[in-house]
């Protein structure tokens, strides 16, 4: 910006802010910049009275600088968790695609709790999964008495026996221990 008549250097904004308009006449045309996680068309903030004009990034996307005018795209197969992502290590492998990574406890192709596979891709407590060919897991409840002998996949429930019943006294107890 610059205030004096005929001067032709600028004088330079507070840091981390921009004039938006060429021939700024003041520093209150200095604008902050879209911090890191966001942008805009110019990547400045020019909203007035505090609001924001930055959105943020969206879900598989981030953007590690600020005064940007885009976000980057998360790897193939890749998403992040929440929107505003500040780098791509925090670009995750998708979670409910129904494709099992080895950062994920298992994946069945939904964001549904109380299934035994949660919505951020781990076995729920209690909860025994397995993977199909295509990666796709299959979890249920370990439950006593069901006849199968099973731990779950975070050790909450070890079965040491399951004979089918929950009856006393023939030989498993009726919490399968």
């Amino acid at each position: 910006f610059q205030s004096e008549t005929g001067v032709t250097a600028c004088v330079t904004c507070p840091e981390n802010h921009n004039s938006s308009d060429k021939g700024a006449k003041n520093s209150t045309q200095c604008v902050p910049h879209c911090a890191p996680g966001s942008y805009s068309k110019n990547g400045l903030d020019t909203s007035s009275a505090g609001g924001h004009n930055c959105t943020l990034c969206e879900t598989a996307r981030f953007q590690e600088k600020s005064a940007m005018r885009a976000c980057l795209k998360c790897p193939d197969g890749q998403n992040t968790q929440e929107i505003g992502a500040l780098s791509p290590a925090q670009c995750i492998d998708k979670c409910a695609d129904a494709m099992k990574t080895s950062s994920e406890g298992c994946d069945d192709g939904n964001l549904e709790n109380g299934d035994g596979c949660s919505s951020v891709c781990v076995a729920e407590v209690g909860s025994l999964c397995t993977h199909t060919r295509e990666e796709r897991s299959v979890c249920r409840a370990v439950v006593c008495g069901d006849g199968l002998m099973d731990t779950s996949d975070d050790k909450t429930v070890e079965e040491v026996c399951d004979d089918g019943n929950t009856a006393e006294g023939d030989g498993c107890s009726p919490e399968c221990t």
